[in-house]
């Protein structure tokens, strides 16, 4: 849609008239419009529609003032809501959820507000976030863009779709799914990568590699040892950042997982009774996600636990190389040091008395020397004597 057409999509006119059923079709009962949105910037929030546009689809949508606030939180937010009739204050006629995923760009940073109106089974839902739409703005390790992945999913459960938790609960599954193939591929090889590195830990022999480990010391020069213990190091401090986050992320995951256990048995008396069936099986959705958001929770713990360890093998080599880079300059300093003096031995043997005597008359005459006594040739002569001996 152009930012021109928002208006006119949302008034089904024009060339975005629903197509009438087929005949003879049975009906559902339930829709969802849902409109995907682009992030172009990340600070400030920002929307790839003008002003207008996005106040014309939170009227026409009935969401949330919630929205744009939760939109801009990078930590991760999860929030639900309830519209009152203005003339019985006791009957619920809109039901809100309003969830914002923590700003990391490598799985998905998208925002959902959706509200579902009871009386029409009708679901109006917003999804806002970088790449959401553009696949050149997504991460460059999916294959498809975030747009494709959830409206596959949409597609594939149209029968619950007049179901109001269907799209935060196929959001988060969504969010998981990805969170699973990023941890395992990319956050556990890089790990893998750094224990080979190390030379400590024989990585990746599952997948048959053999041989000695490696030393990261070797025949290499100083300069060379230290060039390669400072990458070595910052590879290591920004994998602990990385799996940091995306511990803070898992368990953001298992929050919202059991939030919307919550509030699916909170929303159970305002859902229809024709569609308590597939209550059951969104209810199975949200078990699904509460299980995988925790073990994905206790897998990133043990990846930083395992972070932690070679940080202190890390700690450990740093010293041990360092003992042996003084080790190997104090054996230089050794064989420097008899070098000199087998120099000064040979210099005294076969040397001619003159050049020690020239010599060592120059070296001292440009030194300011007080000698005591009566006479101070006398210990000159004297030294001078004993090297001509």
């Amino acid at each position: 849609l152009q930012d021109s057409e928002i208006s006119e999509w949302l008034r089904h006119g024009g060339a975005y008239i629903p197509p009438a059923p087929n005949p003879g079709a049975s009906l559902h009962h339930g829709t969802v419009r849902l409109l995907i949105c682009e992030r172009l910037y990340y600070d400030p929030l920002s929307f790839s529609m003008s002003r207008k546009s996005y106040l014309n689809v939170e009227r026409a949508f009935n969401l949330s003032p919630a929205t744009l606030p939760s939109f801009s939180i990078d930590s991760g937010i999860y929030s639900q809501y309830k519209t009152y009739d203005r003339d019985d204050p006791e009957k619920v006629t809109r039901l809100s959820v309003v969830m914002k995923f923590p700003q990391k760009f490598q799985l998905a940073n998208y925002g959902l507000s959706i509200t579902h109106d009871i009386s029409t089974a009708t679901t109006t839902a917003l999804i806002h976030g970088t790449g959401a739409l553009l696949r050149s703005a997504d991460y460059n390790f999916w294959e498809e863009s975030q747009s494709d992945g959830i409206l596959k999913l949409i597609q594939s459960s149209w029968v619950l779709w007049p179901h109001p938790m269907l799209l935060p609960t196929l959001l988060l599954n969504h969010h998981l799914s990805r969170m699973e193939r990023f941890t395992f591929t990319v956050l556990s090889g890089k790990l893998t990568g750094i224990q080979d590195q190390l030379g400590v830990t024989r990585a990746g022999r599952l997948s048959g590699k053999t041989g000695a480990v490696q030393d990261i010391v070797g025949d290499k020069t100083i300069n060379q040892v230290k060039l390669n213990m400072r990458d070595l190091t910052s590879d290591m401090s920004s994998l602990a950042t990385d799996i940091a986050w995306f511990s803070h992320t898992s368990q953001w995951q298992c929050d919202c997982a059991e939030f919307l256990d919550k509030v699916m048995t909170d929303w159970t008396n305002f859902v229809p009774h024709n569609l308590l069936g597939r209550s059951n099986e969104i209810q199975e959705w949200i078990g699904y996600a509460i299980s995988s958001a925790k073990t994905l929770n206790s897998h990133n713990n043990s990846l930083g636990d395992v972070m932690q360890s070679e940080l202190s093998v890390l700690y450990s080599l740093v010293a041990q190389i360092d003992n042996r880079l003084n080790a190997k300059m104090s054996a230089s300093s050794n064989r420097d040091s008899t070098a000199m003096k087998t120099l000064a031995f040979i210099t005294t043997l076969f040397l001619p008395g003159t050049f020690v005597a020239v010599s060592t008359h120059c070296q001292i005459s440009m030194t300011n020397f007080l000698f005591s006594g009566s006479c101070a040739d006398c210990a000159l002569v004297d030294f001078i004597r004993y090297g001509n001996v």
